[in-house]
Parts: structure tokens; C-alpha cells; sequence
């Protein structure tokens, strides 16, 4: 593995390093070791606790080392984020969004037994769902109407070649933050119209009893059962989830539905063990659902930019030359070292030099530049990030183009010319 044909790395502070890309093929389901050889640490790692699957940590260069010793094992995985991998055709991703649930706590340690392990392994034995891919976006302790809200648009959204969105979420909000049925509803209104402007269907399960809890009440049961109430009876149309697969209803103790049955319960109350995370699945019931293309209103919609190099916008006024003008670019992406923005006059010639925006994180993007064209120009181009990495999941919501007295906004409604 290398960084820009180096074998070593340095991360800075909050930043993210894309290795270089490994040409090799792996099965579904297929299970990766990587091993990671430091020369220093810092004090305070990032890290993912309770991730259910031991790391091994040793002392000296064990890079390639076949086995590890047990003593040394620890319930956290370190430094990796995630593994991106092409594949062509461009293949549907299920984002499983959520708290310890889908994190999988009360699931079995190196079983890989969460729900969306799960959920994985039935989408690929069924012929039509096998090539879509899941991500398991759980986290303890995570609440939707806080850090689920905040985190929603790089961890749900921003996700390579996400095409759903599967919530279980607000457990916590009722047991942790007293948070009200309305409040929790309010959150998932929020991010059901922002997965919607993104053309992205939005499906949700039910929230789980979890009367055994220690932390449960009658108001909060309350709470969950109007929650509940809403998910399963709110249309589309209306502002509501897409489709709902009713885990409550199928995990409930038959003689107290306020509790998970025991057969299903991890021993705490409110986590299912793997037999309970079995049964979720057994909930997804319908999976003609996944193959459907999201088609959602034409205002919400944005320019996509798919496996092109870039677009271009034939403008309604020239740009003299030598003169001066701005441009704003509004979108989202999924992260990049930086795009290209440039002139071009009819014959495709280039007019200006690229203006190179510099890096741009996940999510939401707002560039404003200003630059000289050297000959008359009339097209605005986009190129694609410099990044090879997420170069085909552009989102473009608006570009601005100002020249003297000049001003023209491009947007969805309007149609450019792809660059191949």
C-alpha cells in the first residue's frame, strides 16, 4: 500500500489520506485484514470503540505477519474510515444510518452478526439485490436530533454511490435527552427532504421495546409508540419515509409489547442479540424496493456530473478579452483535492487558465472566484476534481458567471454540455 507512491504517510490533525489505488479483485462478502505499521502515534487516536471485530496490536514491524497473538487484542478498530471499490456498471449502496443498534452492540465479537451484516448477505443471495452494497453508518450512543442531524450529510449523504438511506433511529433521543415524539419527527422531516433533494429514497424501521430497559418510562413509551405511529402511517406524499419495515412489530414480547421477547433481547433490555438482528432483517422483507430508480420532483433535483470529465454552459453575453470575471459555484460532493473552473470560446479552445479551487471536504460546497480571460470567451467550464478519487458524484446546484454588466445563473432547469 502506498500515499502518492510513498510507503509512508504523515495524517495531520483532523485530516483524512486516500491511499493509492490497489488493483486486485475480492468476492462479496469477503472479509480484509489490513495491518498498519507506525512510526509515532498520538496521544489521543481516533478510533471506532466497541466496533464489535478485535484489532491486534503488537510490538515492531509485523506488517507481514499471518497471525496474531491473543493478548493483545482489543474491541476497537483505529485510523480506517472505510474502503472505497469501483465497479462497472455503477453499482446502488444502502446506507444503514443509525445508533448502537445498527452498530451492532449485543451482536456476537468477530461474527460479524449487526443487522446490516445481515442485510448484506440477504441482498446477495437474491439475483436482483446481489451487487448492491451496504454501509453501516451506526454509532453508540448517537441521537438523530443532534449528532445524527449534524453528521448526516458526510455520513448518510456523502456516501459513494449511495442510492438509500435506511434510518433506525431515536431510542436515544426519548432515554438520553427527553426529547418529545414531535421533536424526534421534526429530525426525521429534516432529513427526509434533504435525501430527496438528492434524489436518494429514505426508508425506515420502526423503533424497537425496550420495556426491559432500566431507563424506561410510561411517558417515554409514549413517546416511542407515537413515533412509531408516525413512521408506519405517514405517506410519502406527506412528507414521511418511503417505505417502513416494521421491526417493532416483529421483535415485540407477544405477552407485553412494551419489551423485546427475550429470545431477541442481548440481556440489557433494549440491544438484540444475533438471533434479534437476524430477526430485523427477516423485517426487510420486500427487497424489490432496492431495485427501484429514485425519481423524485424535478425543483429538487441538481446537475449530476456521472463518469464525465466535466460541463460546459454556453453563456448569453461574450467575455472580452483580458477582462475579468466571477464565478460561483454552489453543490455538494463527496470530497476532492479540487476542481477546475475555466473558459472556452466556440471552437473549445481554452480562453483562461484553470482556476484550481484547492480541496473541498464531503457535503456542501459554495466557490466564489475571480479570474482574466486572455481571449474572447463565451462558455463557462467545470472540470471534475483533480482527486481520482470520487470523481463521478458531482452535484451542482447553481453556477454563477459575472462580467461588467454582464450576469448569468445556470441551475437543474438548464442544459450544458457534458465533456467527455
Amino acid at each position: 500500500m502506498s500515499f502518492n507512491g510513498e510507503q509512508s504517510v504523515i495524517i495531520p490533525p483532523g485530516e483524512e489520506i486516500y491511499s493509492d489505488t490497489n488493483s486486485y479483485s475480492l468476492k462479496a462478502l469477503s472479509e480484509i485484514a489490513i495491518s498498519i505499521y507506525f512510526g509515532e502515534t498520538p496521544q489521543n487516536l481516533s478510533g471506532h470503540p466497541g466496533s464489535r471485530t478485535y484489532s491486534f496490536i503488537e510490538e515492531g514491524n509485523k506488517i507481514y505477519n499471518q497471525t496474531f497473538s491473543k493478548e493483545n487484542k482489543i474491541d476497537h478498530w483505529y485510523f480506517i474510515s472505510a474502503i472505497e471499490s469501483s465497479s462497472s456498471p455503477r453499482k446502488k449502496t444502502i446506507v444503514c444510518f443509525g445508533d448502537s443498534i445498527t452498530d451492532g452492540q449485543g451482536s456476537t465479537y468477530d461474527k460479524q452478526s449487526r443487522w446490516p451484516d445481515f442485510l448484506s448477505v440477504k441482498l446477495n443471495l437474491n439475483k436482483d439485490t446481489s451487487d448492491i452494497a451496504v454501509v453501516d453508518k451506526g454509532i453508540n450512543g448517537n441521537k438523530i436530533t443532534t449528532q445524527g442531524i449534524e453528521r448526516y450529510s458526510y455520513d448518510a449523504l456523502g456516501i459513494k454511490g449511495v442510492s438509500h438511506i435506511m434510518v433506525l433511529y431515536g431510542v436515544n433521543d426519548i432515554n438520553l435527552l427527553n426529547k418529545t415524539s414531535s421533536e424526534i419527527i421534526s429530525a426525521y422531516k429534516q432529513i427526509i427532504r434533504e435525501a430527496h433533494k438528492n434524489n436518494i429514497f429514505i426508508f425506515a424501521g420502526t423503533i424497537l421495546p425496550y420495556g426491559n430497559f432500566h431507563r424506561w418510562t410510561e411517558e417515554r413509551e409514549d413517546y416511542r409508540k407515537e413515533v412509531n405511529h408516525w413512521i408506519r402511517n405517514t405517506k410519502p406524499e406527506e412528507g414521511g419515509f418511503d417505505y417502513v419495515f416494521d421491526y417493532d412489530e416483529l421483535l415485540k414480547d407477544p405477552n407485553d409489547e412494551t419489551k423485546l421477547f427475550r429470545g431477541y433481547d442481548s440481556g440489557d433490555g433494549i440491544h438484540p442479540n444475533d438471533v434479534g438482528y437476524q430477526k430485523i432483517v427477516q423485517a426487510i422483507d420486500n427487497l424489490e424496493v432496492f431495485t427501484k430508480e429514485p425519481n423524485f420532483d424535478e425543483d429538487t433535483k441538481q446537475i449530476k456530473i456521472v463518469d464525465k470529465i466535466g460541463i460546459k454552459f454556453l453563456l448569453d453575453f461574450i467575455i472580452e478579452k483580458d477582462e475579468e470575471i466571477s464565478v460561483n459555484v454552489k453543490g455538494t460532493c463527496d470530497g476532492s483535492k479540487g476542481f477546475r473552473i475555466l473558459t472556452n470560446n466556440n471552437e473549445g479552445i481554452k480562453t483562461s487558465d484553470y482556476y484550481y479551487t484547492g480541496k473541498i471536504d464531503k457535503g456542501e460546497f459554495n466557490i466564489s472566484v475571480k479570474f482574466k480571460v486572455y481571449s474572447t470567451s463565451n462558455y463557462i467550464v467545470i472540470r471534475r476534481p483533480i482527486s481520482t478519487i470520487n470523481i463521478d458524484n458531482i452535484a451542482l446546484d447553481s453556477i454563477e458567471v459575472s462580467s461588467g454588466k454582464n450576469h448569468k445563473v445556470f441551475n437543474s432547469e438548464d442544459e450544458g454540455i457534458f465533456l467527455n
